[in-house]
């Protein structure tokens, strides 16, 4: 968790965010972090026997960290199966799967060698792969085929980036200045000043930035609103599409409000949690130069900087 001093805590709404720099990686890239209850337990014995702030803080996340990766498995049945190649693949296997539900007889989604190789990576479509393959009757493949689709369906949902609506543009002298309106309503002038310094500093590059703009969800409901939850210390913050909530805990670092930002826009997390059944254990991949994979030391990437700018909002007014 970092240096817990009082010059890296910011006052926030009556409790704290943690302040740290941009940790900047000697070997940028992937990264492979494995966590698991047994992994957790050692570092609760640790906490146990040598009391401190940050490891304290530390089984506190990892806690809530396996408890959220459980649940979303166990019970939403979230497919935790994708690593950052494997996903490229995941809009090939999808249209195959379409395509060949349309013909009525077609019982052989067309993927190339790669793309198969992909699918049977991921154990869920490794599943459906080989029901394809081992059925006999017509009927029933087409039935294997149907409950695959599906699957990828969900797993499609997940992943597919849409953007947020009242964002607005406008490009003058070969640079694009977007805009965006939140609901800060609970914040001091010295909150909201903070939050747009590190969301204008970080969405920024030579070519484009943000002007991030404060408006009341009273009149305008299609706000994103900024909520800070004092009371669940060192939970992840997030955003709910659903509700139009950007949610934040202490000791959150300053800097993921930069990549929930991002999911306000419609941008995807680039980071994966992978399942590992025969460690019961989970594996995250994490790229250090992308701030939607990695808020301690990722900036926005030109792929991301592309997504915002080939999907074409309305011009500002």
């Amino acid at each position: 968790p970092g240096d817990l001093s009082k010059s890296n805590l910011i006052p926030f709404q009556g409790s704290a965010l943690l302040n740290l720099p941009r940790q900047k990686k000697d070997q940028p890239g992937w990264e492979h972090h494995s966590y698991s209850w047994s992994a957790l337990y050692e570092d609760y014995a640790k906490e146990k026997n040598a009391p401190s702030d940050p490891l304290k803080l530390r089984v506190n996340n990892l806690v809530r960290s396996l408890l959220m990766e459980d649940h979303r498995r166990v019970i939403f049945g979230v497919n935790y199966g994708f690593d950052h190649e494997k996903i490229n693949f995941l809009a090939d296997i999808r249209e195959a799967l379409v395509n060949c539900d349309k013909e009525t007889n077609c019982t052989d989604p067309k993927l190339d060698e790669k793309a198969v190789t992909a699918a049977e990576g991921i154990p869920v479509y490794d599943y459906f792969m080989k029901g394809l393959k081992d059925e006999a009757q017509t009927g029933l493949k087409r039935e294997w085929l149907n409950r695959f689709l599906r699957r990828v369906n969900e797993d499609w949902s997940q992943h597919v980036e849409t953007l947020n609506p009242s964002l607005t543009k406008e490009t003058k002298d070969g640079k694009t200045t977007f805009h965006l309106q939140m609901d800060g309503e609970i914040l001091s002038a010295d909150e909201k000043s903070m939050v747009e310094s590190i969301i204008e500093s970080t969405w920024k590059n030579d070519q484009n930035l943000f002007e991030l703009e404060w408006g009341s969800k009273s009149t305008h409901p299609d706000l994103f609103t900024i909520l800070f939850k004092r009371n669940e210390p060192g939970q992840r913050p997030y955003v709910s599409a659903s509700e139009k909530t950007m949610n934040l805990f202490p000791m959150n670092r300053v800097r993921s409000i930069a990549h929930e930002f991002g999911h306000v826009l419609g941008v995807d997390d680039h980071y994966y949690t992978i399942w590992d059944e025969t460690q019961c254990s989970y594996t995250q991949e994490t790229n250090s130069e992308d701030l939607m994979s990695d808020s301690t030391s990722g900036e926005v990437t030109p792929e991301e900087w592309n997504s915002l700018l080939k999907t074409e909002p309305k011009p500002a007014s």
